[in-house]
C-alpha cells in the first residue's frame, strides 16, 4: 500500500519523536538515534535538517567515516581548518557512528569536535546501528557522559520502513 507523501501517521511513536527532536534544536543537545536498520533513524535526522533548510539555518549532514576522511585531507594544508568547521554549524548529524574508524586518533577526533560543539551549545546528533550500551562501548565515557549531560538515546524500534508490503 503506497502512501501519497504528505500523509504522516502523526500519531505514530516516530512522529511524536520527530516532534520532541524538533523543539529540542536550537538548546546545544547531543543526541543519539539508535536502532537497527530501516527504522527511520536518517530519515528523522534529514526532516530535522529539512527544518534548519527552511529556516534558513546551516547544518552539515555526514557520516563518521567521511568526517574522519574530511579531516585526513586536510592535512598538512594550513589554509584549511576543517575539524574547527565542524564546530560552526549550528545543527551536526554523523551517521552511520557504529562504522567509525575505531583508531585512537579518530575517536579524540570525534571526542573533540563534539566538546567544541558542546563548548558552543550546537547541536549534534549521532546516528548508530547498535544497540544503546553497546554505543557506550563505542563512544567511549566523556562522548556518554555529555549524552547524559545534555542529550538522550533514543531507540527507534518497530517495523523496518525498507520493507515492502505485498498488497
Amino acid at each position: 500500500m503506497l502512501l501519497h507523501p504528505d500523509k504522516r501517521d502523526t500519531e505514530s511513536p516516530w512522529w511524536k519523536m520527530f516532534l520532541s527532536e524538533l523543539h529540542r534544536l536550537d538548546t546545544g543537545m547531543l543526541d543519539v538515534l539508535a536502532g537497527p536498520r530501516g527504522r527511520g533513524k536518517t530519515a528523522l535526522a534529514c526532516m530535522l535538517l529539512g527544518h534548519q533548510c527552511w529556516l534558513g539555518e546551516r547544518f552539515r549532514y555526514t557520516t563518521a567515516m567521511d568526517l574522519l576522511q574530511h579531516i585526513k585531507d586536510g592535512f598538512g594544508n594550513p589554509d584549511i581548518r576543517v575539524k574547527a568547521l565542524y564546530a560552526t554549524y549550528p545543527v551536526l548529524v554523523i551517521d552511520e557512528f557504529h562504522n567509525a574508524d575505531p583508531s585512537d586518533w579518530a575517536h579524540r577526533t570525534i571526542e573533540s569536535i563534539i566538546d567544541d560543539r558542546y563548548r558552543n551549545k550546537r547541536d549534534t546528533i549521532l546516528i548508530t546501528n547498535d544497540k544503546p550500551e553497546q554505543f557506550v562501548r563505542q563512544a567511549g565515557e566523556s562522548i556518554a557522559s555529555r549524552v547524559k549531560e545534555c542529550g538522550e538515546v533514543l531507540v527507534l524500534s518497530g517495523r523496518d520502513y525498507r520493507e515492502r508490503a505485498d498488497d
